[in-house]
């Protein structure tokens, strides 16, 4: 039977290791914005139906037939207008984020995908398009995974390094996600605050958890002005930053262009940005950068902690020379390891522009420490028999 998600309610339970974030700062934050507009389920491609989710009016369509061309002008907002004030917030403060792009919304508007290319702002797939994948056969996902790659090399220049679907995945999303390769982690989970890893199809693979409570989502439903959202996502930094005293953690935001990008809702993040800047300690990155930092720092305990280990193979598996393989890929590579293992991580990212691989680099330090971890074993095991004799 193919790999399927399970259930873990215990997770890291009640002391989480230390991620070392860069600088020994408490808490690391990642802004993302997530670029849809365009890709929505639509009249004219082939829904049938015009999407209003997340737009000033979500229940305005009852008993309309055929497209709603409010929704359509809500949607377009964002690529229109929210995308390029979402840039400049972060941008004219020196600040980076990560875009959790659809591909079709990307290829849709060249100019942003030219401005994302520029900027460089890490990009995670958000899928082909914005739709729900839970409803999709596997066969159809896997399509659309594929497609979505192709086409963000294309657009941006470069394969997004992460996944994310609409609201959830299904069952299958993680695994097509590790059998298309190149992925080097998803975010479809909100159950933590802080990456881990799993074993998908015997291969390692790293979670990092997102956010639907720090998230301008929250206009959609219950929030109607900026000084809401700004109190909850202050109080929500406020405490992770006071407990990553002695427990640093992580905190996404999310936002939509066509929510947040609105004047009355753009001055709640000015605040927020302007708030998080004047702390110490803390340490605004971009989503790739956790990344790094899980390979360069935090691997070993890690993966001794979460990822599964086969006491039946390891005595072959570790007399494979593959293995003990601790070569990278190229040189380039080689050098982007070691500004991470310096905490030069912004250098790192402009050098990873240049990596033609970043997950070979990361499979290949994630085989030098199952080695090391195998070969221990192995010795501790010599050593017990050794005694017995």
């Amino acid at each position: 039977m193919s790999w399927q998600p399970t259930r873990d309610f215990h997770g890291y339970g009640e002391t989480a290791p230390d991620p070392k974030w860069p600088n020994g700062a408490r808490l690391a934050v990642n802004f993302v914005m997530n670029y849809e507009e365009g890709s929505e389920p639509s009249v004219q491609d082939g829904e049938g139906f015009t999407e209003t989710g997340l737009t000033e009016s979500t229940t305005s369509q009852v008993g309309m037939n055929g497209r709603d061309l409010a929704a359509e002008g809500m949607f377009e907002y964002g690529s229109r207008v929210g995308f390029w004030r979402l840039m400049r917030a972060f941008q004219e403060r020196g600040l980076p984020m990560t875009v959790f792009g659809c591909a079709l919304a990307l290829e849709r508007n060249p100019a942003a995908a030219a401005a994302i290319k520029a900027s460089g702002f890490d990009v995670c797939s958000h899928g082909w398009r914005w739709i729900k994948h839970f409803m999709l056969s596997e066969d159809e996902e896997r399509e659309h995974i594929a497609r979505a790659v192709k086409s963000f090399q294309q657009t941006v220049g470069q394969s997004p390094a992460g996944w994310y679907c609409r609201y959830g995945p299904s069952v299958n999303t993680r695994r097509l996600v590790v059998e298309h390769g190149g992925f080097t982690y998803d975010s479809d989970y909100y159950g933590d605050e802080l990456p881990f890893w799993q074993t998908v199809e015997g291969k390692p693979h790293l979670i990092i958890p997102y956010s639907l409570t720090n998230n301008d989502g929250k206009y959609a439903n219950t929030m109607g002005h900026s000084d809401q959202w700004f109190g909850l996502v202050k109080d929500a930094f406020d405490v992770l930053y006071k407990e990553g005293a002695t427990s640093p953690k992580m905190m996404s935001v999310g936002m939509h262009m066509r929510i947040i990008g609105h004047p009355g809702r753009a001055a709640g993040l000015w605040r927020l940005l302007d708030y998080m800047q004047k702390q110490q300690g803390v340490w605004i990155t971009r989503r790739v950068l956790w990344i790094l930092m899980m390979v360069a720092h935090g691997i070993t305990a890690f993966l001794m902690r979460q990822m599964e280990f086969d006491a039946d193979r390891h005595l072959c598996r570790v007399a494979g020379s593959e293995t003990f393989d601790s070569t990278f890929q190229n040189i380039r590579c080689l050098n982007l390891a070691t500004r991470v293992a310096f905490d030069d991580l912004d250098a790192a990212w402009r050098e990873k522009r240049l990596c033609d691989d970043l997950p070979a680099l990361i499979q290949s330090r994630q085989k030098r420490f199952e080695a090391r971890r195998r070969l221990k074993v192995l010795r501790e095991d010599h050593a017990r028999n050794e005694g017995e004799k």
